[in-house]
């Protein structure tokens, strides 16, 4: 961390010590609905590849709406 911040300024960017969230009541859920936000964007150019849990995570995903994931991370 200590190499980190400096760089992230130099770089132009404003970081802040800030408090975390308290963690949601269902993490498990809260980390699902997170991970599937992050591999949305990702297109599955070989799907074999991807590993078993990861790929039920993706099936997964379209099956949870906005209102469900702002009630797990938020």
């Amino acid at each position: 961390m200590r190499a980190a911040l400096p760089a992230l300024e130099a770089a132009g960017h404003r970081v802040v010590d800030t408090a975390l969230p308290p963690p949601a009541e269902e993490p498990a859920g809260a980390f699902t609905a997170l991970w599937n936000t992050g591999a949305a964007g990702v297109p599955l150019t070989d799907p074999g590849r991807v590993e078993p849990h990861d790929r039920a995570l993706r099936d997964a995903a379209p099956a949870v709406d906005s209102w469900a994931y702002a009630r797990r991370t938020c």
